[in-house]
């Protein structure tokens, strides 16, 4: 209650007074403030009470005589409705005789024929000419006359030098290529002379052509000293 000032508490202190006398009221009141209900008079009615006579009714009514009275039909016989009864032959159908089905006959595969071999004429292996086809190393070449370097004094000649040879189809060397050095480049430029003076036997190919071909030619250096 601390919360709520003293015009909040008087506030809802009247709300809730003002509902509790407000619904009562509104109850008792609302009938009495409704129009009344409009009832019409009906007129009453009036019953005729009426006497009738037996005379009059024993006058009106025709007696009509038994004997008159005819039947109108003919008097029920039960018998009339029996129908007669009537022969019918009896007609016999003959049983229908189906002939039994044969089953078919397995069809026998025929083998297919064995492929014919056909021969192919085996041609003759032709040598390819010298200007065609590529020529294969079937023997290498085989050094004719070695040359050695020529020994200078004041060079002092240790070692290996190899060189890489191309050998023309004449068997003389067509070029050379250092490969491995003697670590003196005077003793090198002497090998290199030497070298190009060695002579082959000219390598041949698969059907004994001479061709040209690469070969390695090495100078033992020891030896010469």
């Amino acid at each position: 209650m601390e919360k709520y000032s003293t015009h909040w508490l008087t506030t809802i202190f009247a709300a809730i007074v003002f509902h509790v006398v407000m619904v009562p009221a509104i109850f008792f009141i609302t009938p009495y403030l409704l129009p009344a209900p409009k009832i019409q008079t009906v007129a009453e009615i009036e019953w005729i009470d009426v006497e009738i006579s037996d005379e009059a009714i024993d006058s009106e009514a025709e007696t009509i005589p038994a004997e008159e009275v005819e039947p109108s039909t003919s008097p029920f016989n039960a018998e009339d409705l029996i129908v007669p009864e009537i022969d019918i032959p009896e007609i016999k159908i003959p049983p229908l005789e189906l002939p039994t089905p044969t089953p078919p006959k397995p069809r026998e595969r025929q083998k297919p024929p064995p492929p014919e071999k056909i021969e192919q004429p085996v041609k003759p292996a032709e040598e390819p000419s010298p200007q065609e086809g590529t020529q294969l190393l079937t023997k290498p070449p085989v050094a004719v006359n070695q040359v050695y370097p020529e020994k200078v004094d004041g060079l002092e000649f240790k070692g290996y030098v190899s060189f890489a040879a191309r050998i023309g189809k004449d068997g003389k060397v067509k070029s050379t290529e250092l490969i491995q050095s003697s670590g003196d480049k005077r003793v090198d430029e002497l090998a290199t002379v030497a070298a190009q003076k060695w002579t082959f036997q000219p390598a041949l190919d698969q059907i004994g052509r001479p061709m040209e071909c690469d070969t390695i030619i090495t100078f033992d250096l020891k030896k010469i000293s």
